[in-house]
This record gives C-alpha cells, structure tokens and sequence, in this order.
C-alpha cells in the first residue's frame, strides 16, 4: 500500500494538507516525512504534526487546534 500512495503521490497536481499525530500507533512521524517527500515538488505541501496526539484526528483532545488548521489552510489552498 505504501508503495502505491507514493505513485499517487506522485501524480498529484493539487495543494496537499497533511494531518498526523506524533502517538499515532499506525504511522511514525518518519514514514508521513517520507510519504510528504514523494509528492511533486512544485505541489504545495503543509504539514501539520501535532506531538501529543492519536490517530482519530477529528476527536483528539487538540480537536479545536486541529479544525482552526484545516480551516486556515482550506482558506488558503490555491
């Protein structure tokens, strides 16, 4: 699987926010580095690395920090 989100990765032509959280028992914060290396580089990338959080994002206990980030970068994403 990995191998085949790096050829999507890859072929990505739109701006790209990625969220993960460094407790994360599913990714490491060196594989989600890796994975962020692997889109093109004229690709805007922002990624968000939120140290003392878990996988399920949405309901961390940074819940509030994390949707105030999506929003200001879905207000920004050109």
């Amino acid at each position: 699987m990995a191998d085949r989100l790096k050829k999507l990765a890859a072929d990505t032509r739109c701006p790209i926010l990625i969220l993960n959280g460094g407790m994360d028992i599913f990714t490491s914060k060196e594989k989600v580095d890796e994975f962020c290396a692997s889109f093109p580089k004229d690709i805007s990338r922002t990624h968000h690395y939120y140290k003392d959080s878990f996988h399920l994002l949405l309901y961390d206990h940074q819940r509030e920090k994390i949707f105030r980030d999506i929003s200001a970068w879905l207000k920004t994403a050109r």
